[in-house]
């Protein structure tokens, strides 16, 4: 995916050859990562994750191509990040945040850095930033460091 990222950005600021180049290898690349999805069953799209990704085990992953993960953030299998409506727009995920495994967060909404997202959470609503949130619908356990039981709102 990186690859193929790096090979897209550089295709439109190069001239010549170089531009060429970058065309064909982030062709190639894109091929590989449709046939490596297939494999794993990660469905994410070109430039929507941060630097600092980590996926632990291969398992159904689903991003939204209209998503947005900050930077050091970590995925479990079963995670969707989607849209409510068809052309809708899906969520923006601050940095270091943790997203468990079967985790479904829908909609247009915002994630803030260092978000805790417990496992099997159902997620429509904004979340502030630190805090770890549960349940479905989705409630705020902990805040700051301090244990609350806040619906989203």
């Amino acid at each position: 995916m990186r690859y193929a990222e790096y090979h897209d950005t550089n295709s439109n600021s190069s001239k010549g050859i170089k531009r060429i180049f970058h065309y064909i290898c982030y062709y190639w690349y894109c091929f590989l990562l449709r046939r490596i999805s297939a494999v794993t069953g990660f469905q994410i799209a070109l430039h929507t994750c941060g630097k600092g990704l980590t996926i632990w085990h291969w398992g159904d992953i689903i991003i939204n191509p209209a998503a947005r993960i900050g930077d050091n953030c970590t995925l479990y299998p079963g995670v969707l990040i989607g849209h409510k409506n068809p052309g809708g727009g899906a969520a923006k995920i601050g940095n270091n945040c943790f997203i468990a495994s079967g985790v479904k967060i829908i909609g247009n909404i915002i994630i803030g850095d260092n978000v805790t997202i417990a496992p099997n959470t159902v997620v429509f609503k904004d979340v502030p930033s630190n805090s770890i949130i549960a349940g479905n619908p989705a409630v705020i356990i902990k805040q700051n460091g301090q244990k609350v039981h806040i619906p989203l709102l």
